[in-house]
């Protein structure tokens, strides 16, 4: 099946839960991409849906350094294969390029002896697992189809021995520290016919990170927001329940299915971001639908008020969010706005989705400044 990633297109999948979906009934997988970040492998590979490969089967990972590719995420990669023997992973390098090592795919195969293919244009980064515009396959393969796609690779891995590396290989390690990962924001700096006469205008070194602690999680005026009131719940609030309505026209989760996976990261007090959230939405008879908030973990609920929850709309089923508690600063004016612009009934539980610029004057003053992008 054909599939097209894209925020604005009502039909989005990602190639993240395309590759989620393949591998929760494999026994063995391979795969090869470009270029990868520490987000990137934390949202795909430190899945509980891998992680349960790497234990019961095992995957074969190559990675290309060309670009990108950082210690950091060295250093992670190093960390899963000692955690998971049976996850073996490579790197790719070849000391007199020929061009850049480019291929996205993984290949998994099923207990019945059949498999699938995930291929397309992503890498395994968050922003081309999640937010950038990629197409991609997901092909079912019977057996014979399967036994010729892994022979194939099979004897691609035998024929390139002599370039694929240990992630702790110290010529590894020294081409990594030459990369960067760079935002998005910094290459407007730079004039488009600039960045065209550059070799590598994808690493531009405008800006040198070497990390991806904010790798594609800026939004815009145009982005779709939620303002929540999170309700008491029981003594588990930190499971946030929702409507049905707000739970798939928002949020853009299935009911009874989840295979969909929210992708859901708090922006703390200080402005920094948490770890990444991978939630599997969670439905109940009673028709409450729910979503773990990691940011409510060990606050009691409060005796006045209710907590506001803020969740911006990234991609699809990928939200930035804060918890604004009643002793918050921002509190006060999220509730009198909130109040104002509620159409439902008054003893109702209040979520409104509007745009990130119909409540831009009151989100500048927040935490949520620093990932406005212009």
């Amino acid at each position: 099946m054909f599939y097209f990633q894209d925020l604005s297109y009502s039909q989005q999948y990602s190639t993240h839960e395309a590759l989620l979906k393949s591998c929760s009934d494999a026994v063995m997988g391979f795969g090869a991409y470009a270029w990868v970040t520490t987000d990137g492998i934390k949202v795909l590979w430190e899945d509980e849906v891998f992680q349960n490969l790497f234990r019961k089967g095992s995957y074969h990972a190559v990675v290309g350094v060309d670009q990108v590719t950082n210690i950091d995420a060295l250093e992670m990669l190093s960390s899963l294969k000692k955690n998971y023997p049976k996850f073996n992973v490579q790197i790719y390098y070849e000391r007199r390029n020929k061009g850049i090592f480019h291929p996205k795919f993984s290949l998994f195969k099923k207990e019945n002896n059949k498999g699938s293919l995930v291929i397309g244009s992503g890498n395994l980064t968050v922003s081309g697992l999640r937010i950038n515009k990629e197409a991609f396959n997901n092909i079912e393969l019977d057996q014979n189809r399967y036994n010729e796609a892994e022979g194939y690779w099979r004897k691609w891995l035998e024929e390139s021995r002599d370039k694929l590396k240990s992630p702790d290989d110290p010529e590894i390690l020294d081409k990594a520290k030459k990369n960067t990962f760079v935002r998005i924001k910094s290459i407007k700096k730079k004039s488009r016919k600039e960045i065209l006469k550059s070799k590598n205008s994808e690493i531009q070194k405008f800006e040198e990170i070497q990390t991806s602690i904010d790798e594609g999680w800026g939004f815009y005026e145009t982005n779709k927001v939620l303002i929540a009131e999170i309700p008491k719940s029981g003594n588990r609030w930190k499971q946030a329940n929702f409507d049905k309505n707000t739970f798939k026209q928002f949020f853009g989760a299935y009911i009874f299915d989840s295979s969909y996976r929210v992708l859901l990261r708090n922006i703390k007090k200080d402005g920094s971001l948490s770890e990444i959230e991978s939630r599997q939405n969670v439905t109940v008879r009673s028709h409450n639908y729910r979503f773990e908030l990691d940011a409510a973990s060990g606050l009691d609920y409060p005796e006045k008020g209710k907590p506001i929850g803020v969740f911006i709309q990234i991609a699809t089923r990928m939200f930035l969010y804060h918890l604004f508690m009643p002793k918050d600063k921002d509190h006060e004016k999220l509730a009198i706005w909130s109040k104002r612009n509620w159409k439902g009934k008054k003893e109702n539980i209040i979520r409104i989705t509007t745009s990130v610029k119909k409540i831009k004057k009151i989100l500048d003053k927040t935490v949520f400044k620093k990932y406005a992008t212009k």
